[in-house]
């Protein structure tokens, strides 16, 4: 590692956290986006869901592009597409343009996550677990502020202090314009040196590793990924209904994601091996647990179990991660795009299906938001899978 690396991932996790806004602070918007632009609610669920399946495209597409000439040009390429698309949805007013705008950025943001998190990996070889785990400290971190804004934004529109259209279009174009001008820095900054990949990944000559525990890996970070991304979704519709209002549903996500800074954060400092086998078995079980003890309880109840729940299955994503890197490190950008694909098509259709469920009264909505905790819950079954198999000894 070069003495620009810790400033280098500094650089990257700051660009990520910024390029995490529109995910953050969409589905704080609830009803009043829904209402702007006069959605049903399954309409709603495809919404906010579209950008899941060209998120994924572009982050195998990434991935492979990442395999074979090393991950920088992918970052800066991904960096410039997302500024664009935050442009784009600056401008759009329409439920299509709308829908249009999110594909681009969705497909931009995971490229960009995608070839950054191989950046990283390749940086601190020694310690995978560590700065991926800070990388997701700083898209927490962000997600904190984020929703935070979200929910005051909305206050001033409630007290007509602002239009809704200003607080939503606004800024995206503040946003991308931040993000278009980094592009530029970057490369000349001369910080995207390739000269920190490994031989093998930089002439796209990696070897593919493949075996049933490789494939383990990868299908509990997309149980993870599909679960956490539908239920950030959903919760704050569940947190409209009678039964379930207590806090604004803007707040917990802010205090879901600062449970996420808090937990990952302890992750980060910790030796790479302190718990690796507790990381990847509790933390789904536990939390989903919770989740689904708060849902029983209603109330307050259950915004309370959704953050002490995110506070526990936010450590297994980073945990995973880090076996899958172990497990094969020059393929770990082409694994984690298929892993980020697959994840796109799960939140695309299970988000989508909630909605479906919910307009035909097929199942009420806490009944509907019970699946993802199960689903945090088999990610644990996966990881005593693993264990059971001396799997998690490849991880460090």
């Amino acid at each position: 590692m070069s003495k620009t690396g810790p400033g280098m991932a500094v650089a990257i996790i700051l660009l990520l956290g910024l390029s995490s806004y529109c995910s953050s602070v969409l589905p704080v918007f609830r009803s009043v986006l829904r209402d702007y632009l006069a959605l049903n609610e399954t309409q709603f669920g495809f919404l906010l869901g579209i950008g899941a399946v060209p998120g994924a495209v572009g982050a195998l597409l990434a991935g492979l592009w990442a395999r074979r000439g090393g991950a920088d040009r992918v970052v800066l390429t991904a960096l410039a597409s997302v500024a664009l698309s935050f442009l784009g949805l600056g401008l759009a007013r329409t439920y299509l343009a709308m829908m249009i705008m999110l594909a681009w950025n969705s497909f931009s943001y995971q490229a960009l996550v995608v070839s950054a998190q191989g950046r990283l990996v390749t940086m601190f070889p020694g310690n995978r677990r560590q700065v991926l785990a800070w990388q997701l400290v700083g898209a927490s971190a962000c997600g904190v502020l984020f929703t935070l804004a979200a929910e005051k934004m909305l206050t001033r529109v409630s007290s007509g202090a602002v239009l809704f259209p200003s607080v939503l279009h606004l800024p995206f174009i503040g946003i991308g314009l931040c993000l278009l001008a980094a592009v530029p820095w970057r490369r000349w900054n001369n910080a995207w040196a390739p000269s920190g990949l490994p031989a093998a990944i930089a002439s796209g000559q990696a070897t593919w590793k493949w075996n049933p525990w490789i494939a383990l890996t990868v299908a509990a970070l997309i149980l993870h990924g599909t679960a956490d991304s539908c239920l950030a979704i959903w919760l704050p519709r569940l947190l409209e209904q009678k039964d379930y209002q207590s806090f604004k549903p803007g707040y917990v996500l802010s205090a879901y994601s600062l449970a996420y800074v808090g937990s990952r954060a302890i992750l980060a400092m910790l030796p790479e091996k302190t718990l690796r086998r507790s990381f990847i078995l509790l933390p789904g079980l536990v939390g989903g647990g919770l989740w689904l003890l708060g849902l029983g309880l209603r109330g307050s109840w259950a915004a309370t179990a959704y953050v002490a729940g995110a506070f526990c299955w936010s450590c297994e994503f980073p945990a995973f991660l880090a076996v899958l890197g172990n497990q094969t490190p020059k393929s770990f950008p082409a694994l984690l795009a298929i892993a980020t694909m697959f994840i796109g098509f799960g939140v695309t259709g299970l988000s989508t299906l909630f909605g479906w469920l919910w307009d035909h009264h097929a199942l009420p909505l806490p009944a509907i938001l019970a699946f993802p905790g199960a689903m945090f819950a088999a990610v644990s079954l996966i990881g005593g899978i693993l264990i059971a198999h001396g799997q998690e000894k490849t991880a460090g």
